[in-house]
């Protein structure tokens, strides 16, 4: 596909909203049969990283909910590699709620799983643009955990889950979160 290049100024520079809101999901890979479609025919810069048909799952499956600490979600990223095959790797962090023994199976159980990761950016409306990281094919990984119970004035107990990913992508305000039954 050949690259589209064009001004970025004015109305085209969107997604200005800092923050992320307390929302969250995952899906293992072996729950999805194929991945979410982008733009077929990308016009604008930015098309072909836009999700217009959400993944399909298999019968019963679907994106698992995460309650999140509001205002303690990012996702920053850096360029990796060596010069002439850099490529960027995204760093998603949310803080899961709750230091309990729900939430910390759930992390047992999803450490070593290839899975997708989605989280919802801050924004004027009630929903907020869906960010995805990683795909069936490459997968997000946890590359750290860490159990952290606050202070009594802290007051955040929960667990930290740090994400590596080369593969960010975000979904068209259509697409729908079809959650886990």
């Amino acid at each position: 596909m050949a690259a589209i290049y064009q001004k970025y100024t004015g109305t085209k520079v969107t997604g200005t909203t800092t923050g992320y809101k307390a929302k969250a999901w995952i899906a293992l890979t072996d729950w999805i049969t194929a991945d979410g479609t982008v733009t077929n025919s990308p016009t604008d810069m930015g098309d072909s990283l836009i999700i217009t048909t959400a993944p399909t799952f298999s019968a019963g499956k679907g994106w698992l909910p995460i309650e999140l600490f509001r205002d303690t979600t990012e996702a920053p990223g850096e360029a990796s590699g060596e010069i002439g095959s850099k490529t960027l790797m995204f760093k998603p962090k949310v803080f899961i709620k709750g230091d309990n023994a729900a939430s910390l199976e759930l992390v047992q159980n999803i450490i070593n799983q290839p899975h997708l990761l989605l989280i919802q950016k801050a924004g004027n409306n009630c929903a907020g643009q869906i960010q995805q990281y990683g795909s069936k094919c490459d997968p997000a990984e946890i590359s750290d955990t860490v159990p952290a119970s606050g202070t009594l004035r802290s007051g955040r107990s929960g667990i930290e889950v740090t994400y590596e990913s080369t593969t960010k992508l975000y979904w068209d305000d259509a697409v729908v979160v079809s959650e886990h039954p």
